[in-house]
Formats: structure tokens, sequence, C-alpha cells
């Protein structure tokens, strides 16, 4: 054997390298030559066009991938039924709620009720295991069949005073997440019709009479905000009630709405939750942005120094009082509640028990009372610590006086006014008292 056929064969590593060396000149050489060429050319020229349109017009590349996904959902929805993996996907991408999510929202929102059915049975039959409110969802769904609010168990309830109905917010306690609950409140709002003639807000023409049978008596614009919550605007829902009441985590929940908006609601055997949604919606803007409401009112001019306006005296601080405090401050007068407790909020703190009012629902409206300048004054018995004269003499141009109902209405039967016989209003009212 001669010595060059002794010799050891290269390293393949070394080899491999050799070969790829020399494709890569190759193919740069090639590349050089073609660089120039009209096509190449017109394709970079296409390329930069391209990328300046990205920059300039980011919505236009969202809306063409929009476009394209909403034709795949189409597809889907066109089938007998939407499958296992359909809708768990199509519900995780709901659960990131972000621009896609809204997205898939408002796509299920507009479609026909008889799809809405398909995707509810869809969730009644792939997702019920991890969610049990979704077992036989699909029944009868929307017009018989609902996701309650959450109640505490009675056993559990029994041993306090603590909140009993704690709406949709409720569900948190057994681990669910923010967001899937602001879905099941989604859910409940792709139950509305959309009715034109709009009962739940301006009730329904009874003939023969003036006033109309239930409704909302503040106007709240209950389809809108149906709507808006329908298509994944949750914060503009909760500025559309406040525009109307600034009470709604108040008004959802001590409103009879059994007799006003819900009484009137064409799904008869199970109505719409719009008082459960009405406080929903403040409880949750607290949750996500804790000084959102701060944030609101922080360039609000205080009307006492502006003095633009006449001040306005505001006798009591039960509902009336503080939704007239409140929109008249909103509108820049100097605003006086007085009150003759020690303690504000009228019949909402002495009347109506926390199992079912908490008390820092009553705060919350002070406190935005506050932020927009008005003042109070309690343990302030108006007609005894001053007359009504007195505070027109004390420079208020306007006097609204909401002092309420606290005369109870005795049956008159024996025994009534023995020692340690209550009404309901001194019971209510020591209650108070004692706990203070």
């Amino acid at each position: 054997m001669s010595t060059l056929e002794s010799t050891p064969a290269p390293n393949d590593e070394l080899g491999r390298y050799l070969s790829a060396n020399r494709t890569l000149d190759a193919t740069r050489s090639q590349i050089d030559s073609l660089e120039h060429t009209e096509a190449v050319e017109t394709f970079h020229r296409q390329m930069a066009l391209l990328r300046r349109r990205l920059l300039i017009e980011p919505q236009a590349f969202r809306d063409i991938f929009i476009a394209d996904g909403s034709e795949a959902m189409v597809w889907e929805f066109q089938q007998d039924e939407l499958g296992p993996d359909f809708i768990r996907t199509l519900w995780a991408l709901m659960l990131r709620d972000d621009d896609t999510s809204k997205v898939l929202m408002r796509f299920v929102w507009n479609v026909p009720l008889k799809l809405k059915r398909k995707f509810v049975r869809a969730l009644d039959a792939h997702l019920s295991e991890r969610y049990p409110m979704f077992k036989g969802l699909s029944d009868n769904w929307p017009a018989e069949n609902s996701i309650p609010p959450y109640m505490r168990d009675p056993l559990e309830r029994s041993q306090d005073f603590g909140l009993v109905n704690q709406g949709y917010l409720g569900y948190m306690s057994l681990g669910y997440s923010a967001r899937e609950v602001e879905m099941f409140v989604w859910l409940e709002a792709l139950r509305d019709k959309q009715c034109e003639d709009k009962p739940c807000e301006l009730g329904l023409h009874v003939a023969g009479k003036a006033e109309p049978k239930g409704g909302c008596p503040v106007k709240i614009h209950i389809p809108q905000m149906l709507e808006l919550l329908g298509t994944g605007r949750f914060r503009e829902a909760m500025e559309l009630i406040e525009n109307c009441n600034p009470l709604p985590n108040v008004t959802g929940r001590v409103c009879p709405q059994e007799l006003q908006c819900q009484g009137v609601c064409t799904h008869n055997k199970q109505p719409i939750e719009i008082g459960q949604i009405e406080w929903y919606l403040p409880q949750r803007e607290k949750m996500v942005n804790a000084d959102g409401i701060a944030a609101r009112f922080a360039n609000m001019p205080n009307p006492w120094t502006k003095a633009e306006k006449p001040p306005v005296a505001v006798v009591g601080s039960g509902p009336a009082g503080l939704i007239n405090a409140y929109l008249l401050a909103s509108e820049g007068f100097p605003v006086t509640v007085f009150e003759a407790f020690h303690a504000l909020g009228g019949v909402l703190r002495y009347g109506i028990p926390e199992f079912r009012l908490p008390n820092d629902l009553i705060d919350d409206v002070v406190g935005k009372i506050k932020l927009l300048g008005g003042k109070f004054v309690a343990n302030f018995v108006v007609g005894k610590t001053a007359t009504l004269e007195d505070l027109k003499q004390a420079g208020f141009w306007k006097i609204f006086v909401g002092t309420g109902a606290g005369l109870p209405r005795f049956m008159n039967v024996p025994g009534e006014h023995l020692l340690n016989v209550m009404s309901a209003n001194e019971f209510l009212l020591a209650r108070v008292c004692h706990a203070s």
C-alpha cells in the first residue's frame, strides 16, 4: 500500500464546513448577480412599501387577520354542532381578555339566536366539568335558563350576618378568576333580545293609565348597557349606568326589580338578572381599578373655590339626598348635605341590614360626592338645629328636602306599646346604633 493511500481521511466536520462554504460562495455569487434584476428590485420596493404601511396603518393588517379568523369561525358555526376541541379553544381565547377575545365576544353576540344556542349547547356538553353552572344551561336557553348569582350556603350564612346574595363576584370564592366571572355576566347579557320597545327601560303601556307598568324609575338605558356587555365593553357599560344613576351598586341590590325592569322582561319565566348586573359593574370596576374613582374625579374643579353657581342645601343623606347631591355636585353646584344622625346614608344605613346592603357601598357614594366638592354635616336636625329659613339666610340658593319616611306605621293592636315591643324602624335603628 502506498503512503498516499495510508493517509487518514479528512475530519467529517471539516469536510462539511468546506462543502458548505463552497455552496455559500456559489449562492452569494448568484444573489449578487440577481440583486439588480428587475424582478428582485420590484420585490424590494414592495417590501419597503409594506413596512411603511405596517408602521402607518397597523389596524389594516389587524383587520386582515381578523377577517381570516372570522371566516374560519363562520365555517365552524355552520357545522351541526361545535366540537369539543373548538369550544375549548374558543373559550380559552375569550378568557385572555385582549383584543382577540373582544372580537370573539362580538362575533357570538351578533350571530343569530340559533347559533347562540349552538354555542351554549357546546358549553354545556364540553365545559360543564370545569364549570358546573354550565350543566343543563342549554335546556330552554335563553328564555327559561341562566347562570344564577352566587348565594352563600344556608348553613354557612346562619352563623353570621354577612352578605347572603354575593352576586356574580361570589363565584370567585369558589376559585374562579375575575375574568371567568366576567364571562358568566357576558353569558347572561347574551340572553338579551334587544327589544325595540325597551320594556325594561321604559315600561309597558297599559290602556287607560297614564303611567306605564314596570320599567326603570331612573330610566337607565338597559338595552344599551346589555349591548355594551355583549360586545365586551364592561367599563363603558358601567359609565353608562353611572351617568343616569350614581348608586348602581345600591339600587341594584335593593330596588324591587321584580316589579320594575325585570317584571316586564320578555323572558317572563326567567328574566335577565338586570339588578345583579347593575351592582356587579361598579364592584368589578373597583376590583380591577382600585384607584379609578379617585383618578376620574382628580381634575374636577372645586365648586366652592370656582364659585360660578350658587350653593344648594340637601336635607337628609338617604338615597334621594345622595342622588341629588351627586348630580348637583357633578353639574358644578356647591352642595352641603345636612344629616340628623351621626352616620350618613339614611334608610340605606339604618333601615337595611348589612346582610343585604353592606355599609361600605354607602361610603363609596359619599366618597364620590366629597371628591366632587360636596360637604356633609352630621348631627344636624333641620327644624331644630336650624330652620329652612335659617339656611336661606345663610346663603343657600335652593334647598332639597329628602327626610324620608322615618316614622313607623302601627297596626293598632293590643300590646303594641308594651315594653320591649318595637316597630321594625325602632329595631333596625337600635341595631345600627348598638353596632356603632
